[in-house]
């Protein structure tokens, strides 16, 4: 009984650690080294070796998930600190009339972005930030429109991971084309569907449901758009210095999409006739 209650305390201590030093990453290996060293009855050695025989059996089944959202993150801060999400904001600050104006873009950025859900959130929200706290917009509200677009739009786009992870879910020796099922349910995808039927009802009526209405007034009337989180962290990424151009925020992005569909269609086998 007490060796569970230890067993328990290790998923405890890695969200307290992440909740304490923001490093998702650090955290997990030192409730992964943690475990190892229970496991082993706290002799050092032992857990190492434990501890480094699961992170290659366990974490080496999702490296490439893992190695392909490090990369999304840098390329993400990259496009940050480049001053290209300030560059977008006042490019479209002078088009923009109207604070419903300004939230539509990042649905119909989101819906540009189609190739991944996990892209699509960090993208949106770092490009559409500054545009949004122009308009006094509250990045809660921001948040559930970028959240609201990314799994949906993923989930019924034909060429996207959700449908790549789909498709490969079909084991081969069923004689079943997973491609072929994907497509035919997207007409009956009904979340996706009521997901982005209701978030444009909300971002063109300016309606939302009570839990949004404190945040939304708070954002108008004070000009307050972040609650109480601390926004250092992000104010600091974007560099107010950072002489940035809308291209680059463009360049990188087509790159990447159009990267992407050519690497699927490659996968699949586009040029084996």
């Amino acid at each position: 009984m007490a060796q569970s209650g230890f067993v328990m305390l290790l998923p405890v201590i890695t969200i307290i650690v992440a909740l304490l030093t923001k490093e998702v990453y650090m955290s997990l290996i030192l409730g992964i080294c943690a475990g190892a060293m229970l496991f082993e009855g706290f002799a050092p050695f032992p857990a190492v070796i434990t501890m480094f025989k699961i992170m290659s059996e366990k974490v080496g089944e999702n490296a490439s998930l893992l190695i392909f959202l490090i990369l999304l993150g840098i390329l993400v801060a990259e496009i940050a600190r480049s001053g290209a999400s300030r560059a977008y904001s006042n490019f479209a600050a002078k088009r923009i009339k109207s604070d419903r104006g300004a939230l539509l873009f990042a649905p119909i950025l989101g819906i540009i972005i189609f190739v991944d859900d996990y892209f699509n959130c960090l993208t949106v929200g770092s490009v559409m930030r500054p545009l949004t706290d122009k308009f006094r917009i509250a990045r809660e509200k921001l948040a559930y429109v970028i959240d609201a677009t990314a799994a949906p739009t993923c989930i019924l786009a034909p060429i996207s991971s959700w449908s790549a992870a789909i498709a490969a879910a079909f084991p081969k020796d069923t004689g079943v084309d997973g491609f072929t099922v994907f497509l035919s349910t997207i007409p009956y995808n009904i979340y996706a569907w009521l997901t982005l039927i209701f978030l444009f009802f909300i971002v063109f009526t300016g309606k939302d449901l009570r839990p949004m209405w404190g945040v939304v007034r708070r954002a108008r009337l004070r000009g307050v758009t972040l609650g109480d989180v601390n926004s250092d962290d992000y104010n600091a990424l974007v560099g107010k210095n950072g002489k940035g151009h809308i291209l680059d925020l463009v360049l990188p992005l087509a790159v990447l999409i159009v990267g992407c569909l050519y690497g699927m269609l490659y996968t699949g086998g586009i040029h084996d006739g």
